[in-house]
C-alpha cells in the first residue's frame, strides 16, 4: 500500500525595491543570522541572533524594530537589549549612539513543522531619516532588513508518494530549479512540484544585493525514511497450540513501538504476546521516523485426547486359588503409565499384577493430549484376621490386675503358644505372668493369620513421700496451719492421729494441717500398689486476752469490749514477744469492773507492761507520762500502741490513741508513754486504759493479732477544783 504526503511550502520571498530617500549621515543597518541550519522538527533552543547598528556620526533615538516570526518555529525565550512584545513582534531599542555602535537581541525558538523557517526583521521607526532605506517597504535590498533561515527535512516512509508545491519569490524574468546542487531540465517556472527525495533550490536571473537575491537562501530537503523489517519468532518453535505446548509466546522484532491484534482485538503494545489459542495474529512494527511494516503468524490447535482401552488375559477381574496372575493390555495410543493409585508400574503396554486394586494407564498421544482407562482387581484368597482382645483391657499384670484373659477371633480353630510351651486350642486363656502369647487363627479355607501380644508385670511399690511446704513442723499462733504434699504416686489418702486435725478433704495430694499429730498419707501408684508416710507436728497456739469491764453486746460508760463475743482485743502468744515479764493463756476475755480479771490465776499479775502510779496531777491541757517496758527478740520490729478512754463512753475512738511506738527486735526495752490531757477529760470516774504490742500493723483496739501482749488498766482522774486534776489509779 502507498500513502500519498501532499505539503506545500512557501519559500522566503524576495522582494526588490529601488525606492532610496534623500541621503544624509544618519544610518541604521539590521542583520538576522543563525548557526543552525538544518534542524529537525521537536529540536529546541534554536537560536537566532539579530543586531541593529549605527552607522551614522549622530546618536539616533525612538528606534523600533519589527520581527515576523514563521509559523513553523515557537518563541521560548529572547535576550535582548531593549525590550521585545511577542504579540506584536515590536523590538523597542530606543536610543543606539553613534560611531558604529550596535544592539542584539538572542531569540530562541522550539522548531515545530516541517519546511524552510525564515526569521526577518525590518527597522520600522527612528527620530531621524535614514537616507539609504525606507522603513515602510520592507525591502531585502535595504540595509534596514535583513532575515535568515533554517531548514527542517520534510520526511515520507518508503512506498508513500510526496507532492510538495514550492514557490520561489515574485518578480524575476526566469527561474532555475535545482536537484542536489545540479540544474533540473526545464524546471524554469516560479513554482516546482516536489515528488522525489532530495535537496532543492533555485536561481533566478537578478542580480541585485541583498539576502539571497540571487536564489534561494536555505535548501528544501525532502527525505525518504526506510520501511522497518518485521518479524516473528515462536518459542517454542511451533505453530501448532496441543497438550504439550498450551501457550506459545510470539516475539516481535524490527522496529521501535509495536502493537499486536488477532483480527479482532488489540492484543497491546509489548513486544512479546502469549497466545493460548488458534488464529491469525499481526504486529504492525512502527520505526522511530513513523514508517510500519507488519508480519503475521498462524496458529493452530490439536487438542483432541486418544482413546484409552484395556483388556484382561485371563479375560477375568478376579485373582483366586486359580488365576494367581492377569496380564492387563493397554491400547489407543503412543505411550502408556501405569499406576495402582500409589506407585508407577512402568510404560510397557501390558503389565502383570498379583494383587487387588484398581490399576489405572494414562495414555499419551502424539500431540501430549491424555486419556485414562481404570480396571478394578478384587481378590478371593483372602486369610482370617486374627485379632486378641484383653480382659481386663490391659496388658499388665499389677497389683489391681493380678492376671489377664486372653480371648483369640477371626478363624475356626485356635492354637495358643508362649514362644516355649502349647497353652491349648481354647479361643480364651487366662495369664498370670509377663510373657509374649501368640495365636493361630485357622480360617475353613485353610488361610491363617497370627496375633501375639506382649504382658508385662509391675509390682513394684510407689515411693512416697510428704514435703512439708512452710519447712516447720511446729503450730504456732503465726503458724497456725502448716501445708504437707505428698508425692510418689497417682492416688493419695490422708489420715491423723495423736490430736492432729486436717481442715479439708484426705483424698488429695496437699493437705493443711492445723494441730500437732502423726500424719500418715497412703499413695497408689498407677499400678495400684501402695506405699505409706509419716509426718509428726508438734506445738499450739495460746492466746492472751484483756480484761477490762465488758457488761452487755454494746458499749457505754465502763462498759467494753472485751470478751471474744465482742470482738474483744487477743494476741497470740509468741516466744520473745511480751510486755512487761508476765503474760499468761486463756480462752477468752476476763472482764471485771477494775481491769485485773486475770491477775490472780497462777499466772500472777501479767498486766505488768505499764506502770501507773496512784496518784497524778492531771492539769488540763497537760501531759501524763507512763513508763514501760517489755521483750523484743523476734528479730522484727514490734508495733505499741495505747488508747486511753478519756470521754468513757467504752469506746477507744482514734483521737484517743497515743502515738504509735516502734520496738526494734533486738530484745529488751523501756520507755515512757506521752500521754496529752484533753480539757475535756471525764472526772470522777474510772476510764479504760488499753496497750497492745504486736509484729503485726496495730489498726484497731479490738480483734485478734497473730503474735504480742494485750494489757489493760483503769485510770480514776478527779478534779475537784478544775484546776488541778488529782488522778489516781487502781494498779493490775
Amino acid at each position: 500500500m502507498r500513502f500519498s504526503v501532499q505539503k506545500l511550502l512557501a519559500v522566503w520571498v524576495l522582494t526588490f525595491s529601488f525606492a532610496f530617500t534623500a541621503y544624509n549621515q544618519d544610518d541604521l543597518s539590521l542583520s538576522v543570522s543563525t548557526t543552525s541550519g538544518t534542524v529537525d522538527v521537536g529540536d529546541i533552543g534554536i537560536q537566532f541572533t539579530v543586531t541593529v547598528s549605527n552607522e551614522g556620526a549622530t546618536e539616533i533615538n525612538d528606534v523600533e524594530v519589527t520581527m515576523s516570526v514563521p509559523a513553523g518555529l515557537t518563541l521560548t525565550g529572547t535576550s535582548v537589549g531593549g525590550s521585545y512584545t511577542p504579540g506584536t513582534g515590536v523590538w523597542d531599542i530606543g536610543t543606539i549612539s553613534a560611531g558604529t555602535a550596535s544592539v542584539t537581541m538572542i531569540m530562541t525558538f522550539d522548531v515545530t513543522g516541517e519546511g524552510v523557517h525564515t526569521l526577518s526583521g525590518n527597522i520600522t521607526n527612528m527620530d531621524v531619516i535614514d537616507g539609504d532605506s525606507d522603513p515602510t517597504d520592507n525591502s531585502v535590498l535595504e540595509d534596514d532588513y535583513g532575515a535568515s533561515c533554517v531548514t527542517a527535512p520534510y520526511e515520507y516512509c518508503a512506498g508513500e508518494t510526496i507532492d510538495i508545491t514550492a514557490t520561489a519569490p515574485a518578480g524575476h524574468n526566469s527561474y532555475q530549479w535545482k536537484l542536489n546542487g545540479a540544474d533540473i531540465p526545464g524546471e524554469t517556472n516560479q513554482t516546482y512540484n516536489i515528488v522525489a527525495p532530495g535537496n532543492y533550490s533555485y536561481t533566478v536571473n537578478v542580480g541585485a544585493t541583498g539576502s539571497c537575491a540571487s536564489g534561494s537562501c536555505c535548501d528544501i530537503i525532502v527525505i525518504e525514511n526506510a520501511l522497518p523489517t518485521a518479524s516473528i519468532s515462536n518459542s517454542p518453535n511451533v505453530t501448532v497450540i496441543d497438550c504439550t505446548n498450551t501457550s506459545i509466546d510470539l516475539t516481535a522484532s524490527g522496529g521501535g513501538t509495536y502493537a499486536w491484534s488477532d483480527g479482532t482485538n488489540s492484543l497491546g503494545t509489548n513486544a512479546t504476546i502469549t497466545v493460548t489459542a488458534a488464529g491469525t495474529y499481526t504486529v504492525t512494527v512502527t520505526s522511530a521516523e513513523g514508517c510500519t511494516d507488519t508480519e503475521a503468524v498462524t496458529i493452530t490447535e490439536d487438542t483432541t485426547p486418544p482413546t484409552a482401552s484395556i483388556s484382561n488375559n485371563p479375560n477375568v477381574t478376579v485373582i483366586d486359588c486359580t488365576n494367581t496372575s492377569i496380564d492387563l493390555t493397554a491400547s489407543g495410543g503412543g505411550t502408556y503409565a501405569w499406576s495402582d493409585g500409589t506407585n508407577n508400574l512402568g510404560t510397557n503396554a501390558t503389565i502383570t499384577v498379583t494383587a487387588a486394586g484398581t490399576y489405572t494407564v494414562t495414555v499419551t498421544a502424539a500431540n501430549g493430549c491424555t486419556d485414562t482407562e481404570a480396571v478394578t482387581i478384587t481378590e478371593d484368597t483372602t486369610p482370617p484376621t486374627a485379632s486378641i482382645s484383653n480382659n481386663p483391657n490391659v496388658t499388665v499384670i499389677d497389683c489391681t490386675n493380678t492376671s489377664i484373659d486372653l480371648t483369640a477371633s477371626g478363624g475356626g480353630t485356635y492354637a495358643w503358644s508362649d514362644g516355649t510351651n502349647n497353652l491349648g486350642t481354647n479361643a480364651t486363656i487366662t495369664v498370670t505372668a509377663a510373657g509374649t502369647y501368640t495365636v493361630t487363627v485357622t480360617a475353613a479355607n485353610g488361610c491363617t493369620d497370627t496375633e501375639a501380644v506382649t504382658i508385662t508385670e509391675d509390682t513394684t511399690p510407689p515411693s512416697a513421700a510428704i514435703t512439708n511446704n512452710d519447712a516447720t513442723t511446729e503450730i504456732t499462733c503465726l503458724q497456725t496451719s502448716i501445708s504437707l504434699t505428698a508425692t510418689g504416686g497417682v492416688g493419695y489418702s490422708w489420715a491423723a492421729t495423736g490430736g492432729g486435725t486436717i481442715a479439708g478433704a484426705t483424698n488429695v495430694a496437699t493437705i493443711s494441717a492445723t494441730s500437732a499429730g502423726t500424719y500418715t498419707v497412703t499413695v497408689t501408684g498407677i499400678n495400684g500398689c501402695t506405699a505409706t508416710a509419716q509426718e509428726v507436728l508438734t506445738g499450739s497456739c495460746t492466746v492472751d486476752y484483756a480484761d477490762l469491764p465488758d457488761g452487755t453486746a454494746g458499749n457505754g460508760p465502763g462498759d467494753y469490749n472485751t470478751t471474744l463475743a465482742n470482738n474483744g482485743p487477743s494476741h497470740g502468744i509468741i516466744a520473745g514477744l511480751t510486755l512487761g515479764t508476765n503474760i499468761d493463756a486463756e480462752s477468752d476475755g476476763q472482764p471485771s469492773a477494775n481491769g485485773d480479771g486475770d491477775d490472780t490465776d497462777v499466772d500472777g499479775d501479767d498486766d505488768d507492761g505499764v506502770t501507773i502510779g496512784s496518784t497524778f496531777d492531771v492539769v488540763p491541757g497537760g501531759t501524763i507520762r507512763l513508763p514501760y517496758d517489755g521483750t523484743n527478740s523476734t528479730g522484727n520490729d514490734a508495733n505499741l500502741v495505747a488508747w486511753v478512754d478519756w470521754d468513757n463512753d467504752g469506746v477507744f475512738e482514734a483521737g484517743e490513741q497515743v502515738t504509735p511506738i516502734v520496738v526494734p527486735g533486738t530484745g529488751a526495752f523501756s520507755g515512757y508513754l506521752t500521754i496529752p490531757v484533753p480539757e475535756g477529760a471525764a472526772t470522777g470516774t474510772n476510764i479504760g486504759v488499753l496497750v497492745r504490742l504486736s509484729n503485726s500493723p496495730i489498726t484497731s483496739p479490738d480483734g485478734y493479732l497473730s503474735s504480742g501482749e494485750v494489757e489493760s488498766y483503769m485510770l480514776t482522774v478527779n478534779c475537784p477544783t478544775q484546776i488541778c486534776l488529782p488522778a489516781t489509779s487502781v494498779k493490775n
